[in-house]
């Protein structure tokens, strides 16, 4: 073996030995050398600044000098688990099992939280001793959770982005020294040149809006989005938001940028959120176009352009109210009504009679020209007068009854009668009450303008009259679905000498045809079996369409036995294969064509305008009706509530609450045709259902919910309540049925958890 010889002059062993545990060493700014049997130590402090360490310092107790030491330096988050961490047992198991023991925790240096590991290791060849080492490692492992924080609010930002989907970019601003991160996906705004980190952001944002914010909308977004208006509002509201459009290819986009303030680890953080408010916002708008239009169309009569009935009884609740409350300026209210527009309807058809009264209100209007006119029926108009049209009054109507010497000039509908009631404070306690008056009036002037004509008179006058007037054969549009194109063309040629017929050779192309002249179709004749789509489910499409809906079908087919299935799925009659007499099969069709024209003029009359549904006093004749209908058979009487529509109507707009109303107007049309009953809006926010005994019902409420409320949105809002009478029948009174349906609903109101309550007949009650 080779030995080596060091001079005097070169170092020994030791030395080296302490050279290099001096160097390794370096790290620690405490280290202790421990006898775990005694638990005496040794402690070796920090370096002075010369490199070498201070002097030892000897001890007893060490680990108990550990627990006592650790209060008023530990952080007090740590200090529970540092004071298990470092007792005797926990240690010496850790250093059998591993040979060391590492374990990280915080100190207080200068009252300032700072990160500290301790390490601990068994003293070579010896089990008696442990040296433990605490160094310094706040950097290291500030700069750890600094990164991995970095990382995790990018993995945030796209679940949060994903999530959202309309989340363009997210910011994370320090709100003391404006610094910000930025995180996007959109490859549009990684175009925009934003820098994805910055000292500014409020700086940096403002410069950027030059080029990115719309120009009409740069204003609005310098005088919000500074420093001290985002901080006020989210100390105020609790967060930030404003709306505005970006400039995006020379196109306007919507978005919203939202702030709030977060604390992590004790330190406030502001995010910053921009997302996409184009689809949404330019739906909003669609909507609010599209009910408006539709608003329109329920209040303007669609043959003279005037206000329709259901415009009245708007204007009449206003008045009402402000009759209530003593704040009624004067008014007088004008009846009119077009002389002889049924004669012209019988002898000439509705196209005429529709051509009188036009001309009629044409008059109407240009004499009350500053006072709203009202089509309140077939021949009828209404006329509110106000200020200036109040006072020349009876110079108007003078003009409007004015009948000319020579009356034959005069065609059949050319002549209006009119009356008129003028509004007395304390005598007059409704519109209705005036209207009533005026009614009488034009009544009572209709009588004497027939007293002006002799019979014979009046006979050579209307004979003249008619003869002025052309005779126009408005013909009708017949559809015929058959895929048997025989029998198709078979029935189009009996039908072609009295009407104007259209072909479809199966159910698909019914329906395209329907859609193409739906305004033109007075009757459908549809075979029950065709390939593609049967005429089943033609039908069931036309009753869930608003435009086809109205038009009257009747079924064709070979199967004798289908009559009564054909009349239940909604069809007005049924034509059997082969096909009767021809004038038998004429005499239906015109009788199914007017009936429909007569039930579309009652619906106008009968229905509630936003659903569709009965109004109270139709649905309680039919109620009665279907009394007669099930004999001692079991009917229900069911009451379903809007819950608080008028806060809904407050807080979220009246728009959303007819969106509602609608929604669970549609819901009952659908559940009065799956228990065979009749539906009805009784009032603003109560829906009235009569129908059969039904088993389940809380299946038929819970499918129910599921149509009615499509949109989550609408869910979360509006919540509904629903009351059952059942066996409702026995009691005599039809309107104290739904009082009782309704009480049951009241009981639901104090429990969540239920949806629907019963009310059981009781003979003594």
């Amino acid at each position: 073996m080779e030995t080596y010889a060091f001079d005097k002059d070169a170092l020994n062993i030791n030395v080296v030995y302490e050279s290099i545990v001096d160097a390794l060493s370096q790290d620690y700014f405490d280290l202790y050398y421990v006898d775990v049997e005694t638990e005496e130590y040794i402690e070796y402090g920090s370096r002075t600044e010369k490199g070498q360490r201070t002097t030892e310092r000897r001890g007893t107790d060490f680990f108990a000098e550990c627990r006592r030491n650790a209060v008023g330096l530990v952080h007090d988050e740590d200090l529970a688990r540092v004071t298990e961490a470092l007792s005797k047992d926990r240690l010496l198991a850790e250093l059998n099992k591993h040979g060391t023991y590492t374990y990280q925790y915080r100190i207080l240096i200068e009252g300032t939280p700072t990160y500290v590991s301790l390490k601990a290791t068994q003293a070579p060849d010896d089990d008696r001793h442990i040296v433990i080492g605490i160094s310094n490692v706040d950097t290291q492992i500030r700069d750890r959770k600094a990164a991995e924080r970095a990382a995790e609010d990018r993995r945030s930002y796209l679940r949060l982005s994903a999530l959202v989907g309309n989340l363009l970019v997210l910011y994370y601003v320090d709100p003391k020294s404006n610094a910000y991160t930025e995180f996007s996906t959109t490859s549009h705004f990684e175009t925009l040149g934003i820098a994805k980190q910055g000292t500014d952001f409020f700086k940096s944002t403002y410069e950027n809006s030059q080029g990115t914010v719309h120009p009409e909308d740069l204003e609005l977004f310098h005088s919000h989005v500074t420093k001290e208006t985002v901080l006020a509002t989210i100390e105020r509201d609790g967060v930030f938001s404003l709306d505005y459009r970006l400039a995006s290819e020379g196109l306007p986009t919507y978005v919203r940028f939202k702030a709030v303030m977060v604390n992590e680890d004790g330190k406030d953080t502001l995010i910053f959120g921009l997302l996409d408010q184009d689809a949404q916002v330019k739906q909003e708008r669609e909507y609010a176009r599209t009910l408006h239009a539709a608003r329109e169309k329920a209040t303007v009569d669609p043959l003279t352009g005037v206000k329709n009935k259901h415009a009245y009884a708007e204007r009449e609740e206003e008045i009402d109210a402000a009759i209530t409350k003593g704040e009624q300026e004067p008014f007088a209210v004008a009846v009119c009504d077009v002389n002889g527009l049924k004669m012209v309807n019988d002898l000439y058809g509705h196209k005429e009679g529709d051509a009188c009264v036009k001309r009629a209100c044409a008059t109407i209007c240009r004499i009350f020209d500053h006072s709203p006119v009202f089509r309140i029926g077939g021949d009828e108009f209404a006329v509110i007068l106000t200020k200036r049209d109040y006072e020349r009054r009876t110079q108007l109507l003078n003009a409007i009854i004015e009948v000319p010497r020579d009356r034959s000039k005069l065609k059949a509908g050319d002549t209006i009668a009119a009356g008129m009631a003028e509004y007395k404070a304390g005598q007059h306690l409704s519109l209705l009450s005036v209207f009533e008056e005026a009614d009488k009036a034009m009544y009572k002037r209709k009588r004497r303008m027939k007293e002006l004509f002799s019979l014979e008179q009046d006979a050579s006058a209307t004979e003249a009259a008619f003869e002025q007037i052309p005779a126009i054969n408005v013909r009708k549009h017949i559809l015929i679905a058959d895929d048997i194109e025989m029998d198709r063309e078979m029935m189009g040629e009996l039908l072609e000498d009295d009407y104007d017929v259209i072909y479809a050779s199966d159910g698909v192309e019914a329906l395209e045809k329907l859609h193409s002249h739906k305004d033109e179709i007075a009757l459908v004749l549809l075979d029950l079996y065709m390939p593609r789509m049967t005429g089943r489910e033609v039908i069931a499409e036309m009753q869930i369409d608003d435009d086809l809906m109205s038009i009257p079908v009747i079924f064709l087919t070979i199967d004798q036995d289908a009559e009564l299935d054909c009349l239940r799925i909604g069809a007005m009659d049924f034509i059997p294969k082969p096909y009767p007499d021809i004038e038998i099969v004429k005499a239906r069709i015109a009788k199914c064509i007017e009936l429909s024209e007569d039930r579309d003029l009652i619906r106008h009359t009968e229905r509630d305008r936003l659903t569709g549904l009965l109004n109270k006093e139709f649905f309680f004749r039919y109620v009665e009706r279907l009394d007669r209908i099930h004999g001692a058979g079991i009917l229900d009487a069911v009451v379903c509530d809007v819950d608080r529509l008028h806060s809904i109507n407050k807080q979220y707009g009246r728009q959303f609450g007819d969106l509602v109303i609608h929604s669970v107007g549609a819901g009952i049309r659908r559940l009065a045709r799956q228990t065979d009953g009749i539906g009805c809006r009784e009032g603003g926010d109560t829906f009235l259902l009569y129908c059969p005994h039904q088993h389940d019902y809380a299946r038929l409420f819970s499918e129910f919910l599921a149509y009615a409320f499509t949109d989550d949105e609408m869910a979360r809002r509006v919540s509904l309540r629903f009351g059952v009478f059942c066996d409702a029948q026995q009691e005599p009174d039809v309107d104290e049925r739904f009082v009782r349906a309704r009480d049951a609903a009241e009981n639901v109101k104090d429990n969540p958890e239920k949806t629907f309550g019963f009310y059981e007949y009781d003979s003594e009650d």
